[in-house]
């Protein structure tokens, strides 16, 4: 399974497993042009860049010996969401007909 470096992101800030860490790697997000490379032991996930969460590592307890793959923790968290977070490019003179749309739909727009 693939996932963007923005759905992970929204993953790993408000949907990641209490008391649960990530052992194999530090992930990074970042906004910039390309990602850093003093990163030792870790990722840079840009936002619309697709992943493979296989190559995600493994969550571990931190009081348990219970584990889960990362691709694991991540769908059982996009199973329970009701919403998607997307990205949208939009020329700035159509932001305002973005906004009418989106509060004619009911849709919150953070911007």
């Amino acid at each position: 399974m693939k996932a963007t470096g923005a759905s992970i992101h929204e993953f790993y800030t408000a949907g990641w497993p209490k008391d649960y860490y990530h052992d194999d790697y530090v992930l990074e997000f970042y906004t910039g042009s390309a990602p850093t490379d003093d990163l030792d032991d870790g990722w840079a996930l840009e936002a619309d860049v697709e992943y493979d969460l296989d190559d995600c590592g493994w969550l571990y307890h931190n009081s348990d010996d219970i584990s889960m793959t990362f691709e694991e923790a991540y769908t059982a968290w996009l199973k329970a969401q009701t919403c998607a977070v997307v990205a949208v490019i939009v020329p700035h003179g159509d932001v305002d007909a973005l906004k009418a749309l989106a509060a004619d739909k009911g849709w919150e727009i953070k911007a």
